[in-house]
C-alpha cells in the first residue's frame, strides 16, 4: 500500500538516484524529497512511474515541477501526500522530510492525516472534481477548519466568509452559500486555493490550477497566488506543463521527462539558457503572441514513452534533435550545468559522435 513506508536508503545510496546533492537538500529545507520510486502495475508488469526523484522546497520559496503529461509530475506530488491510487501504484522506496524532522513516508496514516490539509495543502485542476457538488462553498471551507482546528460552527462559518475574501471573490458572504455550480471556473478555483489555505499550510502543492481557465483568468490566478504566497509566506510546489506561466513567479524550475528529473536550477537561468533538449524543446513550445498574425507553434516529435516499455539509454534519446550514440547506450548521469544546476544529457561532457 501507498500508505506504508517503503524500504529505507541509505544517504550514501542516494546518490544515483539524486539529481544533485547539493541542490537536492538544503539546510533548513521545509519539504527534502529523498531518492522517492513510486511503482505502477501494468499487464507487461511494474513500472517505475517515478524514478528516483530528489529536491528540496525552502520556507517561503515557489518552485515549478514542468513537464508533459504522462512525465510523472501529478504521481510525485501524490505520493508526497502518500494519496497514489492503491492498486495500481505504490511507493517503493524513499524518504519524504517534512519541517527537517518528519518523514512522512514512515507515519502513521492517522498522524499524516494531521499533516494533509494543515500543514500541506494541495489543490487540484479541475474544482468540480474536488468539490462537493451537494454541500455549499462555504460548508466544505468550514469543514476543514472543524476538521483540522476544533473550531465550533459559527468560528468556522466566519473563518470561510474570511478565506473568501481573501482569494477576491466578490460578496463572499453571499458566496459561501452558494453551491459549486453556481460558481464560474475561476470562482470554483479560487474557492479551492480557500480552502486549502483556510488553515494557513505552509506548503501548497498546486497542480495544474490554471489549465482549464481562459488564459484571462489564467492570469489572474497566477497574480492571485503570487498575493497570497507573500501574505502567507507561503512555499509552493506547482506542477505545470506550461513554463511561461512560471517566469517571474517561481525561483527553481524541476523539469520532469519519464519519471526523473532532467534538469534543475534557478528559474531565472533556465529559461535563459536551457542546457538539456527538452527542456529547450518545452520553451520553443511556448506560443510568442507577438501579434503579427498567425503563429506556428512548434512541436516536440513523438511523445513520452510508455513507464513500462522505457528505451535503454536517455528517455528523450527518440525524440532528441541532438541524439548521440551514447544516449542509446546507457541513461546519462546527473552532469554540472552552472552554478546551483544539474541536468542529465551527454551534451554536458561535450559532442562526440552523432547518431
Amino acid at each position: 500500500m501507498a500508505g506504508e513506508p517503503g524500504p529505507r536508503v541509505s544517504a550514501t545510496g542516494l546518490r544515483d538516484g539524486r539529481l544533485a546533492a547539493g541542490a537536492a537538500t538544503g539546510v533548513g529545507a521545509l519539504l527534502e524529497v529523498d531518492n522517492l520510486q513510486t511503482v505502477l502495475s501494468t499487464p507487461a508488469g511494474p513500472a517505475r512511474v517515478v524514478d528516483g526523484v530528489s529536491f528540496a522546497i525552502q520556507p517561503g520559496e515557489v518552485v515549478g515541477l514542468v513537464g508533459e503529461s504522462g512525465s510523472g509530475k501529478t504521481l510525485t506530488a501524490l505520493s508526497i501526500l502518500r494519496l497514489v491510487p492503491t492498486p495500481p501504484a505504490r511507493i517503493v522506496a524513499g524518504r519524504i522530510v517534512f519541517n527537517g524532522e518528519v518523514d512522512l513516508l514512515a507515519l502513521p496514516e492517522g498522524s499524516l492525516r494531521h499533516i494533509r490539509g494543515r500543514s500541506i495543502a494541495m489543490v487540484f485542476q479541475e474544482p468540480m472534481t474536488s468539490l462537493n457538488p451537494v454541500l455549499t462553498v462555504g460548508e466544505q471551507i468550514a469543514e476543514v477548519v472543524r476538521l483540522h482546528e476544533g473550531a465550533g460552527r459559527r468560528a468556522a462559518k466566519a473563518r470561510a466568509v474570511e478565506m473568501l475574501r481573501h482569494v477576491r471573490i466578490p460578496d463572499p458572504e453571499r458566496r459561501a452559500r452558494e453551491y459549486p455550480h453556481q460558481l464560474s471556473g475561476g470562482m470554483r478555483q479560487r474557492a479551492m486555493l480557500a480552502m486549502a489555505l483556510a488553515c494557513r499550510p505552509r506548503l501548497l502543492i498546486a497542480d495544474e490550477p490554471t489549465t482549464a481557465l481562459d488564459v484571462t483568468v489564467q492570469a489572474q490566478i497566477v497574480d492571485l497566488l503570487r498575493e497570497l504566497q507573500a501574505e502567507f509566506n507561503l512555499s509552493i510546489l506547482w506542477i505545470t506543463h506550461d513554463l511561461a506561466l512560471l517566469n517571474g513567479f517561481a525561483a527553481r524550475l524541476l523539469v520532469m521527462y519519464a519519471g526523473r528529473i532532467v534538469e534543475e536550477g534557478p528559474a531565472a537561468d533556465m529559461l535563459r539558457d536551457p542546457q538539456h533538449p527538452y527542456t529547450a524543446a518545452l520553451l520553443r513550445a511556448i506560443p510568442r503572441g507577438n501579434g503579427r498574425g498567425r503563429e506556428r507553434l512548434e512541436a516536440i516529435p513523438g511523445t513520452v514513452p510508455d513507464p513500462g516499455a522505457l528505451p535503454p539509454g536517455c528517455a528523450f534519446a527518440p525524440r532528441c534533435a541532438r541524439v548521440m550514440d551514447r544516449c542509446h547506450a546507457a541513461p546519462p548521469p546527473p552532469l554540472a550545468a552552472g552554478p546551483g544546476r544539474q541536468a542529465r544529457c551527454y551534451l554536458l561532457e561535450g559532442p562526440r559522435t552523432a547518431a
